[in-house]
């Protein structure tokens, strides 16, 4: 049974905050899957960063490798973001890409897709030694059972025919060392 609507709320609104952070600091937020296990006193349990990648296929593998976590954890839903320049810029190379952060909450029956676009406005360099970004935010818009990304959509099948068959100390630790970046939570 899917979490309740205003929690996911919640969790998006925290991660699409992080992601803010970063744009404001010049970086674009990598792909990354949030955990939620419905089964524990504090479901957002943490999530998974990509680990760096080469443009074309070999960021498709990183990215859909996202899924093996939420896999290898029996998470009941996820919460993916990533931001759609970067990983279309990632995929295909440059180019005219669109501006936006994307969230998919994804549960075994279905997913549902917003869609966050900005302008980005550029100002000085900033403490990472590259420009920072101001978003200028357009409408959000949400699309229930949208069409994905090729590698998300390759993501969200990793997570449910993978469900339970991965060991999740090999699995989290080979990927750690293929350089996946784990953050958990800890609750009082």
């Amino acid at each position: 049974m899917p979490m309740d609507r205003d929690y996911i709320d919640c969790i998006e609104d925290r991660i699409v905050a992080r992601a803010v952070e970063g744009l404001l600091d010049g970086m674009a937020p990598r792909p990354q899957v949030h955990f939620i296990l419905e089964d524990q006193p504090e479901p957002h349990v943490g999530y998974v960063l990509s680990r760096p990648y080469y443009e074309g296929a070999d960021a498709h593998a990183a990215i859909a490798g996202l899924g093996r976590a939420a896999a290898a954890l029996c998470a009941t839903q996820i919460v993916v973001l990533w931001e759609e320049c970067d990983l279309r810029a990632s995929l295909v190379g440059p180019g005219d890409h669109p501006d936006s952060l994307v969230t998919v909450e994804a549960t075994f029956d279905g997913h549902l897709l917003t869609s966050r676009p900005y302008q980005p406005v550029f100002g000085p360099v900033g403490p990472l030694g590259v420009p920072t970004v101001i978003p200028h935010w357009g409408r959000a818009s949400q699309y229930p059972d949208a069409q994905l990304p090729v590698p998300i959509a390759d993501l969200l099948t990793t997570w449910h025919t993978q469900l339970t068959r991965l060991d999740p100390s090999n699995e989290l630790r080979s990927m750690q060392a293929s350089g996946y970046e784990f953050r958990w939570f800890v609750y009082d």
